[in-house]
């Protein structure tokens, strides 16, 4: 769908968001007085496992009152496993410790947790998981719990992952992509 014409030139910007399936995808554009189509093509790749935080992929922000506290969920999403498994994973979550506070944390639904929370007032929690029976459904690995600091009115700022190493029940690597979130604070 096209967003705007600007410019002498009719210069027109549209986005295109890729489908479920994996390889080759098209998108024919055409133009009234033009005879022929242009035709763009992209490849869509297999997701994978993926870390999200917050409670769903589809989700991307949030928002948290001054007064109040946020809790975010690390959530393994199994949607697009592409035949992976998860046994072990460890990752970092990251925030601002100038816009928050580690409150607390708590343990998921999968296998044995382990926290270091020694660097949560410099803004990183790490943490391990372990289940000798490999994950084959999206669940909650561990959540974290943040509350704004004084002065963080009216500012956005990232909760990020970052994945340190995943494997499988076989010890074998497998890719983990992560998703941050957005989060804005609000008096």
């Amino acid at each position: 769908t096209p967003s705007g014409v600007t410019g002498a030139t009719a210069t027109i910007s549209s986005s295109w968001t890729l489908g479920s399936t994996v390889g080759a995808q098209t998108l024919t554009a055409t133009c009234s007085g033009i005879t022929a189509p242009t035709i763009f093509t992209a490849a869509g790749r297999a997701r994978g496992l993926t870390l999200n935080a917050g409670s769903q992929a589809s989700i991307a922000s949030a928002s948290v009152a001054m007064a109040g506290t946020l809790a975010i969920p690390v959530v393994l999403d199994l949607t697009y496993p592409q035949g992976n498994t998860l046994a072990s994973a460890s990752f970092d979550i990251m925030f601002d410790s100038t816009k928050f506070s580690f409150v607390s944390s708590a343990v998921g639904t999968f296998g044995s947790v382990f926290e270091n929370t020694s660097a949560a007032s410099s803004g990183k929690v790490t943490v391990g998981v372990f289940s000798p029976t490999a994950a084959t459904a999206t669940t909650t690995l561990y959540t974290i719990t943040l509350r704004p600091k004084s002065g963080a009115a009216n500012t956005t700022s990232t909760v990020g992952l970052v994945a340190t190493a995943a494997g499988n029940e076989n010890a074998a690597a497998v890719p983990l992509a992560v998703r941050p979130l957005l989060v804005t604070i609000v008096p």
